[in-house]
Formats: C-alpha cells, sequence, structure tokens
C-alpha cells in the first residue's frame, strides 16, 4: 500500500514525497540511510565497551591514587613514632651525662687516671705587670 500525494501539496516536492518533520523534511525511508542493523549494534557496543574503559580507568586510578596516601600515611606514622623512642633515648642520655657530671664523679675519674688534686695556687708578681698562676710547689723553687 503506497500513499499518494497530491502534487500541488507542499509535501509532494519533484515527484519525491517527503513527510513534515518539524520544520525539516526527510526522505520517506530513512531507514536507508540509517546503518544497517547489525552496525548499529555494533556502533553500541563499542560506545558502551569505551564508556566502561572510561569507568574502570577512573576506578584504577582512583584505587592508585588512594593506595599511595595509605602507604605515605603509614611511613609518617612509623617516623613519628621512631622520632617519640629517639626523643625518650635522648632524654636518657642527657640525665646519665648529667649524673656523670658532678663534681664527685669528675674527682673519682681523676684519680682513676693517677690524676693529684691541684693544692693552693699562688700569684707571683713579675717584673712588667704581667701574672702567672703556679702551684704552692713550683713557687717555692
Amino acid at each position: 500500500m503506497t500513499k499518494r500525494y497530491r502534487t500541488r501539496s507542499r509535501s509532494y516536492v519533484g515527484g519525491l514525497a517527503l513527510p513534515r518533520v518539524g520544520t525539516f523534511s526527510v526522505p520517506w525511508d530513512a531507514r536507508a540511510i540509517a546503518l544497517p542493523k547489525g552496525k548499529k549494534a555494533h556502533a553500541m557496543w563499542l560506545g558502551s565497551f569505551m564508556l566502561l574503559l572510561c569507568l574502570l580507568g577512573s576506578l584504577a586510578w582512583y584505587v592508585t591514587a588512594l593506595s599511595a596516601t595509605v602507604g605515605e600515611d603509614y611511613t609518617r606514622t612509623k617516623l613519628e613514632d621512631r622520632i617519640k623512642v629517639l626523643q625518650a633515648e635522648n632524654q636518657d642520655l642527657q640525665v646519665a651525662l648529667s649524673k656523670g657530671e658532678t663534681l664527685t664523679k669528675i674527682q673519682e675519674r681523676a684519680s682513676v687516671l693517677g690524676l693529684i688534686p691541684a693544692g693552693r695556687t699562688v700569684y707571683v708578681a713579675l717584673p712588667g705587670g704581667s701574672f702567672a698562676a703556679a702551684s704552692s710547689a713550683t713557687a717555692i723553687r
């Protein structure tokens, strides 16, 4: 069954029947211009595949960025713990050093090394106004 158009109607142009669609006229057999049925499906699957590929790429980038951030946080936490341990060790060493720097400890170490405590210091006047410090044993000579 074919459609018949009047020859003087607006939709009849040069012997070709053109139905009106909005303001544009399209050929009656628009299916002949479109992709064949198999190619339409191929184009649809290709578009879907590209969309899926983009989504998977975005997901992979997100997971990579997240794992890098977690790795940096773990490293930072490890370093902070190490700093706390070293600060405690430093405090212990400072306490031990202050205990070792007392006058009695210094005198004990000096006696172990064979040093004698200094006696009374005597000042000798030299010609020219200079002073020299000497122990009492050398001032007698």
